[in-house]
């Protein structure tokens, strides 16, 4: 060794830092939340066996024709999310090819399903796929912002028209908690028209895309980039939506036709046990379910069908019948959705290994009008 130098020295990888005392204490509580849940389902359903029973005989007289109307009415639910994503794309003059897009929007629900943080991991499913066919990274993070934000207002809407059907606005209480609600639905649009211009729309982006690799983490499914990469990319992009008063109309209008279509999905399930359909309550007992069924802390199976069954029978549905056409819901809307976002999970997987995520040749997929 030559004078002077010094012996290299062994490089000790320091352990990472596991999470934060009240990041630990958070999911411990979510947890503890939804075995309560778990455990007050368990017992209610223990205490009722003969409606559970009741809803079983229902179940075995299914009509097979309207069972298949409520898949094909599922089915077309995904095809219109999948249509506004479309939409919202194409206001930055990026047009992806729909069947690429509904395939993206079967496999991020099936990844929803069935993966813990299923909704983050969902995001950053699309978003990976989305930037993959060459939609840039700022244009991607906003579509997905925009169409959950939209999708929201539009579900807040239509349960303001299920409550006026109800006859839940005549009072003063009622027309005031409206007026709040469409305040703030429009607000919320006001909002995100506002964020998508120049520099916003690159904060917007960066912020989507630390969750998403927060969310990637969560199962190691990628290695985080650093800040400053992150940064050029962002600025490399220079994107600016702009989409006008139609465009957002028409946004919010097949944000509203998915929640409606998936709405017959339920009316559909009445039929198919030959129940009577409660018409008049029918949109507002939708709303309210899928809100429940929304909330991070009871999203655990036997909770949708649970929530559903609940709200049913609040609307004088007998709780045999209720029960039976929430888990008959359940079914179509989850469990007969599931195979088809596997099947295009594995298609897209095939899709770029042979063509390789976010290579010249898959960017000649993104067509421009």
């Amino acid at each position: 060794m030559a004078r002077g130098t010094q012996p290299p020295q062994p490089v000790v990888q320091l352990p990472s830092r596991g999470p934060s005392r009240g990041r630990r204490f958070d999911v411990t509580a979510k947890r503890l939340a939804r075995l309560l849940v778990v455990v007050a389902v368990t017992v209610a359903l223990a205490a009722h066996s003969h409606t559970l029973r009741d809803a079983t005989r229902h179940l075995g007289r299914l009509s097979p024709g309207w069972l298949g109307l409520a898949v094909l009415a599922e089915g077309v639910s995904l095809v219109m999310s999948a249509e506004l994503q479309r939409h919202l794309l194409a206001s930055a003059g990026a047009r992806l090819g729909r069947r690429f897009l509904v395939a993206v929007a079967y496999a991020s629900g099936a990844v929803s399903a069935l993966l813990p943080a299923g909704a983050a991991l969902s995001a950053s499913y699309s978003y990976r796929r989305l930037t993959g066919r060459g939609a840039s990274r700022t244009l991607t993070a906003w579509v997905l912002v925009a169409s959950g934000v939209v999708s929201i207002v539009a579900l807040l809407f239509l349960g303001l028209v299920g409550a006026q059907v109800r006859g839940l606005l005549c009072s003063a209480l009622g027309r005031l908690a409206g007026g709040a609600i469409t305040t703030a639905g429009i607000g919320a649009l006001a909002l995100l028209a506002w964020t998508s211009r120049g520099s916003r729309l690159e904060t917007i982006s960066a912020s989507v895309e630390r969750g998403l690799d927060r969310a990637d983490a969560l199962l190691r499914l990628g290695r985080r980039r650093t800040v400053d990469q992150r940064l050029v990319l962002l600025s490399a992009d220079g994107d600016e939506i702009a989409m006008g008063t139609t465009a957002w109309l028409g946004a919010v209008f097949l944000a509203a036709g998915n929640w409606l279509v998936d709405c017959a999905a339920l009316a559909l399930a009445f039929l198919a046990l030959g129940v009577a359909v409660p018409w008049p309550g029918l949109l507002l007992a939708y709303v309210v379910s899928q809100i429940v069924v929304a909330l991070p802390v009871l999203g655990c199976i036997g909770v949708a069908e649970g929530s559903v069954t609940l709200v049913l029978t609040c609307l004088g549905v007998a709780p045999d019948r209720a029960l039976a056409v929430a888990v008959l819901y359940r079914l179509v809307t989850f469990w007969s959705v599931l195979p088809m976002g596997w099947l295009a999970w594995a298609h897209l997987r095939r899709q770029e290994g042979r063509v390789g995520l976010g290579s010249p040749a898959s960017r000649d997929s993104l067509r421009v009008a």
